[in-house]
């Protein structure tokens, strides 16, 4: 059984990486399709920052290469600015999350992945 605060930071942190993955996933299609140079760049950045190939189009977390590349955008730096934003507290709450656990950061994994299974079934 959790206690509040334990399941208050699951669904915190889970509802900060469905936005965020959704706001991303919509911005790409729409750079895609009215300014592919730019979404090229985007898919580029993120590709060359996925190390371990689990998020080869920062679509989870926003690389810092992508912040730094497209923040200033006149069109799409302000969603950009939101995406690290969430993206930094999203990291700050699983943070703590993790220092609630006798594993840290592994527990955490396989807490959120359970739960992001048990509410997509």
């Amino acid at each position: 059984m959790r206690d509040d605060q334990t399941q208050q930071l699951i669904d915190r942190i889970i509802g900060l990486n469905e936005r965020h993955i959704a706001v991303a996933r919509s911005l790409l299609t729409t750079m895609t399709a009215d300014d592919p140079e730019v979404a090229q760049t985007w898919l580029d950045l993120a590709a060359d920052a996925s190390t371990d190939g689990d998020d080869p189009h920062g679509l989870f977390i926003l690389p810092e290469s992508v912040f730094h590349a497209l923040h200033s955008h006149v069109r799409y730096g302000y969603v950009i600015e939101w995406l690290a934003v969430w993206s930094r507290e999203s990291f700050a709450l699983k943070g703590q999350f993790a220092a609630r656990l006798p594993r840290g950061w592994d527990d955490m994994d396989r807490v959120l992945t359970a739960e992001y299974d048990r509410r997509t079934r």
